[in-house]
């Protein structure tokens, strides 16, 4: 049997509750699940976002270490690891707002 059906046989065992319809439960169940998603999505956004703001941190704090250090090879890894760190965190950051702001959540 495929999914949709075995939910349209669940929803037609679905009895009354408080007088509400199966098309009430079934909206609410929606809706629910839209906020549930929106939830977990709110989360990721602030995660990426103390990401972000870390990152951005970590580079700034390399890029002052590397004008100390005397090795190159040094100099180069204290900027760009925490360069690729802060894009990550930085393009995460953008898709999930993108994902937010369009409704794709």
């Amino acid at each position: 049997m495929r999914r949709w059906q075995q939910i349209k046989e669940r929803m037609g065992k679905l009895k009354m509750i408080d007088g509400a319809t199966k098309d009430d439960i079934s909206r609410w169940n929606y809706h629910y699940n839209e906020y549930e998603k929106y939830k977990k999505y709110r989360t990721k956004l602030k995660i990426f976002t103390y990401g972000f703001y870390i990152g951005m941190t970590l580079w700034m704090c390399g890029m002052v270490t590397s004008m100390i250090v005397e090795n190159l090879v040094v100099k180069i890894l204290l900027i760009f690891i925490p360069l690729a760190i802060y894009h990550f965190f930085t393009i995460g950051k953008g898709i999930i707002e993108d994902k937010i702001k369009k409704g794709r959540y």
